[in-house]
């Protein structure tokens, strides 16, 4: 049963190193069409090389000596960004079995296993699908795999919280019946390392331990730092001391899947999104640009939980620069203080929420990390 339609992407090189998702998590799992590459400044390059698949490990291995860490991260959306088609793995976040709104196909469930099938031809059977990209805090974008190197992506991703679906971000203006698009060479890998902590070589599909955003997606692969913590090595940890990273390293490791500037150019992506792409937004705000390189991502966000949506908490930290104080959160120069409201209100005006995925349906909505005086938001 053929149902999806083949779409050609350029096979872009494989991204290496740490993947992570510092920031907020991804709302749906929809991938846009990327340009060809062009010159830019060289990466931030990793104290690591790249490493193996079987260096890893899994973040149930970090718990006996992180549980502080381990624990809020495993109940996180980061932890759950990736699951199996299957209701027991998607809880209450699995479509309802039933058709999909304005297609000719329908969820249907098998021995817990949840996949596609065509209204009115039982006799075709039912398409599965292996893959669930997304935490369900807003969508979540079903996918089956195909051999190695090919995912098929549905056309309509699900939203729990709503209970309705909507056109998956890329897919609004196909015209055919498919039921979604296929990709394929390197472009799925990547898409699928942005939700998981590694992928074996001959399959783009996690093993379910490695599924979602993990301790080693940032801390690198942990094999070897456990072997020298067991043995007693203290001198050579095996692992990046990201304590001492700097503010553009910090960046660098977020940016990978949430975007740096770079990576916005590299694949096309609209330059005005500086909600969807927090770092790319951010490197362009003048708090980074005169922190010295101090404000990052976890100057404002614990990567190791879901993100606060507590404004006030967000406005004490930029009130600590922008006072008389002068202790700043991010140890950076101190800036003035706010002419218009020196207590409160610095992110509804400095940044207002902005539509995310503009031009469709969609209704997510992200704080603008351009973080800069929006004239219409200031008070006369």
């Amino acid at each position: 049963m053929k149902i999806f339609a083949l779409h050609r992407r350029l096979q872009l090189p494989l991204l290496v190193g740490v993947l992570i998702v510092l920031t907020v998590i991804l709302c749906v799992a929809g991938c846009t069409s990327p340009a060809p590459p062009k010159a830019s400044p060289p990466p931030v390059e990793s104290a690591f090389v790249t490493p193996l698949h079987n260096d890893f490990v899994g973040s149930g291995a970090c718990v006996e000596c992180h549980p502080n860490e381990v624990k809020p991260h495993t109940a996180s959306r980061h932890a759950n960004t990736l699951r199996s088609m299957s209701r027991k793995a998607l809880a209450k976040m699995a479509p309802p079995d039933g058709a999909i709104p304005d297609t000719i196909y329908s969820i249907a469930t098998k021995d817990d296993s949840i996949g596609l099938a065509t209204q009115g031809q039982p006799e075709q059977g039912i398409y599965p699908m292996q893959l669930a990209f997304g935490s369900g805090k807003t969508g979540i974008t079903f996918a089956s795999v195909q051999g190695t190197t090919q995912l098929a992506e549905m056309r309509k991703s699900y939203f729990p919280n709503l209970r309705k679906w909507h056109f998956t971000p890329g897919q609004e203006g196909m015209k055919d019946k498919a039921m979604g698009r296929m990709y394929e060479g390197e472009f799925p890998r990547r898409c699928v390392l942005c939700h998981a902590v590694t992928v074996p070589t001959n399959t783009i599909v996690p093993e379910q331990k490695f599924m979602g955003v993990g301790c080693e997606s940032c801390h690198g692969a942990g094999s070897a730092h456990i072997n020298a913590i067991r043995t007693g090595n203290a001198g050579n940890l095996n692992m990046e001391p990201l304590k001492q990273a700097t503010g553009e390293r910090i960046n660098e490791m977020c940016g990978q899947c949430h975007m740096t500037e770079k990576r916005v150019k590299e694949m096309n992506m609209p330059r005005d999104s500086t909600g969807r792409f927090q770092p790319y937004g951010l490197a362009m705000s003048q708090c980074f640009k005169k922190s010295s390189g101090k404000l990052t991502c976890i100057t404002c966000h614990n990567p190791h939980a879901d993100v606060s949506t507590d404004t006030k908490k967000y406005e004490a930290l930029c009130i600590q620069c922008h006072s008389a104080s002068n202790k700043p959160a991010s140890a950076a120069p101190p800036a003035k203080a706010c002419p218009v409201n020196t207590k409160s209100d610095c992110i509804k005006c400095h940044m207002p929420p902005q539509k995310t995925f503009k031009g469709t349906e969609l209704p997510i909505y992200m704080p603008d990390h351009y973080i800069r005086i929006h004239r219409q938001n200031t008070k006369k």
